[in-house]
């Protein structure tokens, strides 16, 4: 039976149903037990080449009856997969509004001559009969 972590004031589920208390300690001056993983390589166009080259080799083996049809759908996924992976990250790469975001950069004069907010005009106050469409 899984207990609703939203209402933990439930005096039954306490007694019967035990939870230990959860580690909140956390010491910033100890190193973590573990690194985070390595961040994964940019994908470049020649691995991608090679996918697709292995998806050949596979698919013709398949025609031949050697392979099979598993061995197809994955080596087509991981082609697939490496071809998305490109095309996003030079869409990425090659997006200077991204670059801004990413590094946290704005061009403050270019916000400030926006025409937008001078034509910014504040409504009429609401009243309890706009509520009711009155």
């Amino acid at each position: 039976m899984v207990r609703n972590q939203r209402y933990p004031a439930s005096p039954v589920q306490e007694i019967f149903l035990p939870e230990p208390v959860p580690f909140v300690q956390f010491d910033q001056t100890a190193p973590s037990p573990n690194s985070p993983p390595a961040p994964l390589p940019s994908p470049s166009l020649s691995q991608c080449e090679e996918q697709k080259d292995r998806y050949r080799d596979i698919s013709s083996m398949f025609h031949r009856g050697v392979a099979g049809a598993e061995q197809v759908r994955e080596a087509y996924n991981s082609m697939a997969k490496c071809f998305r992976r490109v095309s996003v990250a030079e869409v990425l790469e090659s997006d200077p509004a991204f670059r801004q975001a990413r590094n946290f950069t704005m061009d403050l004069k270019q916000a400030e001559d926006d025409q937008r907010y001078k034509e910014l005009q504040y409504g009429r106050v609401p009243s309890i009969l706009t509520k009711y469409h009155l």
